[in-house]
């Protein structure tokens, strides 16, 4: 109970003493011990009493009777004395029980009074606690709300108790930094360790001011590197709070993952940027109107062009400014059409410079509209075609006519053609088509160069344009192919007039650079409608008869006629087929063994080249070669013979069937050829060939035409270890004359030579002397074509080395050949 009197203090002292005594005589007061000491006192007092009462009672009376009444007396004394005695414990014991239980029954009045009063607070308890549990329960409700709130938002909340330096994060902050559950707990340092290096001068910048500037919000802005090291940008903001001293103790606030908004932002200011410089730097024309066909932006190239500054053109009228006078009702329906949202795409609009000079332009045109889908202006995008048109005129020239000459090319004479058919149909006339070309044009590019071989080409123009007039038409094909249309035509005549004109003109001497040249031209004709209703046709007709022309001598004229089609087909399938035959594998060798003359022993052979063709069969190298010669192709050929070789050698070796020489043929052509050598060089390297083992066979007549430089060219072969062959000796008029010069080790004796000394025994001498001769100079001499028994003994009699002809073998597979390297057979 609560005590609220003066003396409250006091009181509550008193009680406490008699409660203290009370306890201390509940502590000591025991029934049996209090009863035991009671008696034990009596006794003891009663023992004294009688022991010494009686003993100083007889030392001090003697009669007996006194001492008998002194003894009753000291009976009814001792009876008093305990009596008094007795009645002062009892009296005592029953003053404390009386006391004690006076003492009880106020201590029970007083817990009575203290149960009323627990009973009191017990309710009172009840409904604070009552009180507490729905204060609880909303307390649950409201954090169990911010949780809610919290894990609902796309933010983190962080706390920083300054005091103790602790950083606490929400669940997703830790999300953000790769933490889980409550594994995150960091002070002030530690979370300096999630920002980006680059970016903690600025966090900590930041934060110091908002620091010292002890008011308002926080807000910052960085990158945090998560435990995973991905990178991202957080917006963190928060609320500070200040001591009485303006020390910060406590902030508060959240973390904001803007990583998608920053790459957001940077995409839109790239592509802000990206239009910005599209708009600045495109080579194009870029105008903006508003709806009142206001100018609002011009891109520099606009300014360019029309030749206003932006700014002198802003808010002005588009129409007003670069559309002419005469042009304004034509180019406002236009500008409307678009405002109206027709197409405004490839529309060609001619504007008005600031000179007063006009430019076409080709505009596309778009209306711009603004976030609600309103019209709010216009775009032109524009290019200026003044170049191009003069380009396209420039482009027309260059399609139709050949630029060297300026007469119409092959596609104008095929558009002309087609126009002046219909009226050669209806009038029954005929048209010719004349295939013109310079003889031996080429030899002037070879000996003055090609610009002074355009000089004459442009010259051949003149005259040519200057003999056919329209309605007739002349055109150059290529190079030094001219062709022309003759209309109204009856009958051949009619072309002889323009052919002859044409050869007579020609044969005139020509004087460039001051040399004087003397040209001949090949022409074939074809005619419409006999010989091709196309132009393709009467094309490849006319050009028929002109190679026939070539054929037969050149300087001249031939109409076309079918028989001449063999002949130029025959080329046609050479020129088509013989590039495609190494591709194709079609070609191959064939080896015809070289025979010692004295021992009958295969010494060497000469490889021979041999085309199968799939569908012709058999093409005799005869046919092939020298249209390869001439052709072009000729160089492939040979650089496949020499791979073949070499390659045939190095299986050879490898084989055992060494210690022979394996001779190819060198065209005529191919002899002073740049980087021949070279490549028979890389050959032999790549194949591990030796030199000696590999043999070139050349012509006299390959050599005579440049005697100089063949003998070069020889001499490099021989230095890498290669033999050289003169092939065909005794068909030239001047062998004799030039052997003692060239650099060779083989001399090859043609056929026709040997038959003719061997039928005319009486001028056998003249061979005897050529081996003699031969000899002398270190040659070996080998016999070709040898076909009898009579031709071997005068050879072996005649002292000639070597010899190769059918009387000994046929050119043979290597798989034959290979039969008598292993058995050794003798072929003599």
């Amino acid at each position: 109970m609560i005590n609220n009197s003066p003396h409250g203090d006091f009181e509550q002292s008193k009680d406490f003493v008699e409660d203290f005594e009370l306890l201390n005589m509940k502590n000591t007061l025991s029934p049996k011990s209090e009863a035991f000491k009671v008696i034990a006192v009596y006794v003891a007092v009663g023992f004294l009493w009688v022991l010494l009462s009686d003993n100083i009672i007889r030392s001090l009376v003697e009669n007996p009777d006194y001492r008998s009444k002194i003894e009753v007396y000291k009976g009814w004394a001792y009876v008093m004395i305990t009596g008094a005695v007795f009645y002062g414990i009892i009296l005592r014991r029953l003053c404390m029980f009386q006391e004690v239980t006076n003492m009880a029954i106020g201590s029970y009045n007083e817990l009575g009074s203290a149960y009323e009063e627990l009973v009191a607070m017990e309710s009172e308890i009840s409904d604070q606690y009552d009180r507490i549990a729905m204060q609880k329960e909303e307390l649950d409700r409201l954090n169990r709300k911010h949780q809610l709130i919290i894990q609902g938002v796309n933010d983190g909340i962080w706390e920083w108790d300054l005091e103790t330096g602790r950083y606490l994060f929400s669940d997703k902050d830790k999300q953000i930094l790769g933490y889980e559950g409550n594994s995150l707990d960091l002070n002030y340092e530690d979370w300096k360790r999630f920002i980006h290096p680059d970016d903690i001068n600025g966090f900590e910048n930041t934060l110091e001011k908002y620091r010292e500037s002890a008011e308002g919000l926080y807000e910052n802005t960085y990158r945090i590197v998560s435990l995973s090291g991905d990178i991202r940008w957080v917006l963190s903001r928060g609320k500070g709070e200040w001591d009485e001293n303006g020390r910060l103790t406590r902030i508060a606030g959240s973390h904001t993952d803007i990583t998608e908004r920053v790459a957001l932002e940077e995409r839109l200011r790239s592509e802000k940027d990206f239009s910005e410089n599209i708009i600045k730097e495109s080579p194009v024309l870029i105008m903006i109107l508003d709806n009142d066909l206001k100018v609002k932006r011009m891109n520099p190239i606009a300014e360019k062009m029309t030749g206003y500054f932006e700014k002198d053109a802003l808010g002005k009228s588009a129409i007003d400014l670069f559309i002419s006078e005469s042009r304004k009702k034509e180019m406002s329906e236009k500008i409307m059409g678009i405002v109206n949202g027709r197409s405004g795409i490839n529309k060609e609009f001619s504007i008005l410079g600031k000179n007063g000079i006009e430019f076409s332009a080709l505009w596309n045109a778009n209306q711009v509209h603004g976030a609600d889908g309103s019209v709010e202006g216009y775009i032109f995008i524009g290019v200026d075609i003044s170049e191009r048109r003069a380009l396209e005129k420039k482009l027309n020239r260059l399609a139709y006519y050949d630029p060297l000459t300026d007469l119409p090319n092959r596609v104008l004479l095929e558009k002309h053609f087609s126009k002046m058919l219909g009226e050669a149909d209806s009038n029954g006339k005929k048209i010719a088509f004349i295939y013109m070309d310079i003889d031996n044009f080429k030899n002037i590019n070879d000996t003055m160069g090609h610009t002074m071989g355009d000089t004459f080409i442009a010259s051949i123009a003149d005259i040519l344009s200057d003999i056919v007039k329209l309605p007739n038409m002349v055109g150059r094909l290529s190079g030094d192919e001219f062709a022309m249309l003759i209309f109204d035509v009856e009958s051949e005549s009619d072309i002889k007039q323009y052919t002859d004109e044409i050869l007579s003109r020609f044969k005139q001497s020509w004087i460039l650079d001051n040399q004087e040249f003397f040209l001949s031209t090949s022409m074939g004709v074809a005619m419409y409608p006999e010989h091709g209703r196309s132009i393709e046709t009467l094309l490849q007709n006319s050009d028929t008869a002109m190679f026939h022309v070539k054929e037969n001598g050149k300087d001249g004229v031939a109409i076309y006629r079918p028989d001449m089609r063999d002949k130029t087909w025959k080329h046609i399938f050479m020129s088509n087929h013989l590039r495609n035959a190494i591709c194709n594998r079609e070609l191959f060798m064939v080896y015809q063994p070289q025979v010692d003359l004295q021992t009958g022993e295969l010494v060497g052979v000469e490889g021979l080249i041999r085309w199968i063709h799939p569908e012709r069969g058999f093409i005799s190298p005869g046919e092939f070669i020298p249209f390869a010669e001439q052709n072009g192709y000729i160089k492939e050929i040979t650089d496949w013979t020499i791979e073949v070789a070499c390659k045939q050698i190095d299986l050879w070796k490898k084989k055992g069937y060494d210690g022979f020489k394996v001779s190819i043929n060198l065209s005529s052509k191919l002899i002073n050829q740049p980087g021949m050598m070279e490549f028979i060089k890389e050959k032999i390297d790549e194949y591990d060939v030796d030199p000696m083992n590999f043999c070139l066979e050349i012509t006299e007549t390959a050599i005579i035409d440049s005697l100089e430089r063949s003998i070069e060219t020889l001499n490099e072969f021989r230095k890498i270890g290669v033999s050289v062959a003169l092939d065909d000796f005794g068909t030239g008029y001047s062998s004799l004359t030039y052997l003692h010069k060239l650099p060779i080790d083989v001399l090859k004796v043609d056929r026709e030579f040997l038959v003719d000394i061997v039928d005319a025994n009486h001028e056998s001498y003249i061979f005897e002397s050529i081996m003699g001769l031969a000899h002398n100079m270190g040659l070996q001499v080998i016999a070709e074509g040898i076909e009898t028994e009579g031709q071997a003994n005068f050879l072996r009699k005649a002292s000639c080395d070597l010899a190769q002809g059918y009387y000994f073998s046929k050119p043979i597979s290597v798989k034959e050949l290979e039969e008598l390297l292993e058995n050794r057979i003798k072929v003599g």
